[in-house]
């Protein structure tokens, strides 16, 4: 395969924004330098200010970017990401086109098999091996200073390093899990602080969130809800399966875990979630944002997956409903 021109660096942007942003504003000023001369007739007895030689201007280009909704805000601050780092780089403009968590892949995968793909992009360290064989992607550690790697948990960072390269830097790096209502969790008898200190078993989980349904007339609150459709599908994945006993899709003999027994009663215990009324039978067509709709509308005690971003944007949306803010999300309750 022939190397195309334009090379993709690999870099999450969520890091190099804020570098950009903070950096905003403390530029240095060249030094005047000053010298001595004997001239008294041009400069008498004083020093003559030598000016500093102007340099070449750098030449103008542009950077583009692919990325996807981070937070719930994290796309609104992009125009003002652009000028502010052409403000701080007047040579450059950044360009960041939008992409969503379901479409963020396939942009990414169009724009290189055309040979033109952004200079950054939003990528998992999976996709590290995938990009690499397009000989696209630039190894940062021929540029990053010894203080800008070292900015990074070094397990966190080798996950984005191939061989002697580094083609990436971590954005986040964040535990999935789940995440519930503490009313609702109370209400069901749940001692929710023992559980975050001690854990729980599956049995035990499964109690609690049979004890957490709740059916009314012809609705139902369910005792969890999981995203299982779109870019969410593999989440479950994610996080039960490594409870199950496999915590990666191959075993260390190059097997496919997936096809153990222990997988074969994760989907038995999946499904029974979903026919005795703890799951809801169209769990297959939810997808991420309906997951965090049916948990601010109280129709889920249990959600998943739970990340501290969730917390704030429940917490946000709290306050809109104590400040009758109709910019709240419609039907939606204190969680």
């Amino acid at each position: 395969m022939k190397k195309m021109k334009k090379m993709m660096a690999l870099l999450l942007i969520a890091i190099m924004g804020i570098y950009a942003l903070t950096a905003c504003g403390k530029e240095d000023k060249p030094k005047e330098t000053v010298k001595e001369t004997d001239d008294k007739s041009t400069t008498g007895d004083k020093k003559e200010e030598e000016k500093p030689k102007p340099t070449e201007e750098a030449k103008k280009d542009t950077i583009k970017a692919l990325l996807p909704p981070v937070s719930g805000t994290y796309q609104d601050n992009f125009e003002k990401w652009e000028k502010e780092f052409n403000e701080l780089y007047p040579n450059l403009t950044l360009e960041i086109e939008a992409a969503s968590w379901e479409d963020m892949t396939s942009k990414l995968d169009v724009q290189v098999q055309a040979g033109s793909p952004p200079d950054i992009a939003f990528v998992g360290s999976g996709g590290v091996p995938k990009y690499l064989d397009t000989e696209l992607l630039i190894d940062i550690s021929k540029y990053a200073t010894p203080d800008m790697l070292s900015d990074f948990d070094e397990l966190i960072l080798n996950y984005f390093k191939n061989g002697d390269g580094i083609y990436g830097m971590p954005a986040y790096a964040e535990v999935h899990g789940i995440g519930g209502n503490r009313e609702m969790l109370e209400a069901a008898g749940i001692d929710w602080k023992r559980i975050q200190k001690e854990g729980w078993t599956y049995e035990e989980f499964r109690e609690a969130i049979k004890a957490g349904t709740v059916k009314e007339g012809d609705k139902t609150r369910y005792g969890f809800v999981f995203a299982c459709s779109g870019v969410t599908a593999k989440d479950y994945l994610g996080i039960f399966v490594k409870s199950a006993g496999m915590p990666s899709p191959f075993t260390k003999d190059l097997k496919y875990a997936y096809t153990s027994q222990n997988f074969l009663k994760l989907l038995e215990a999946m499904r029974t979630l979903i026919d005795d009324g703890s799951m809801p039978k169209e769990l297959s067509s939810i997808d991420a944002g309906k997951r965090w709709n049916m948990f601010l509308t109280g129709q889920t005690m249990i959600t998943g997956k739970g990340l501290s971003t969730f917390e704030r944007s429940a917490a946000m949306n709290n306050a809109k409903l104590e400040a009758n803010d109709g910019s709240a999300v419609e039907g939606s309750i204190k969680a």
